[in-house]
């Protein structure tokens, strides 16, 4: 598991570390092998960088909270695209921490690259029940999903 940020963000070591260990503890829980979590970085990005991964592969404009990219083949999990200037946004919106907001965001970009994804009713429920699970084991408070369809 490795925890990375743009160097014009200025988040503390700290933050990245404690980030990194909540990770590390959910990952039992979501059966991601040992190995796996090995292969999983999350890099933590600012605006401008956050538009452009959202725009070069996902073909989508303007920027978003959290991105997964899967690998194409093996057994490696992906990597994790959170976007600072979100998280800082929705914790205090929320009124939680940010380590808290960030870890919810790391939660579901992780079981999106376990290959699940919230296109349909069924799907994104059984995504948050898999996101509950984990945020449970770190005491991080879930949020209503703006994604689960009636």
């Amino acid at each position: 598991m490795y925890v990375a940020s743009e160097p014009s963000l200025r988040i503390p070591p700290a933050f990245r570390r404690a980030l990194a260990r909540r990770v590390r503890r959910v990952a039992p829980v979501l059966r991601i092998s040992p190995v796996q979590r090995g292969t999983v970085a999350i890099r933590l990005v600012g605006e401008r960088e956050m538009c452009r991964l959202h725009r070069d592969y996902y073909g989508a404009r303007g920027s978003t909270d959290v991105l997964s990219f899967a690998p194409d083949a093996g057994d490696d999990l992906g990597d994790i695209a959170l976007g600072w200037r979100s998280i800082v946004a929705q914790a205090r919106r929320r009124g939680v921490h940010t380590l808290d907001e960030a870890s919810l965001l790391a939660v579901h970009g992780l079981v999106h690259l376990l290959g699940h994804d919230h296109r349909t009713h069924r799907e994104s429920l059984v995504m948050h029940r898999l996101e509950r699970r984990a945020l449970d084991v770190i005491s991080v408070r879930d949020i209503a999903r703006p994604y689960h369809h009636r």
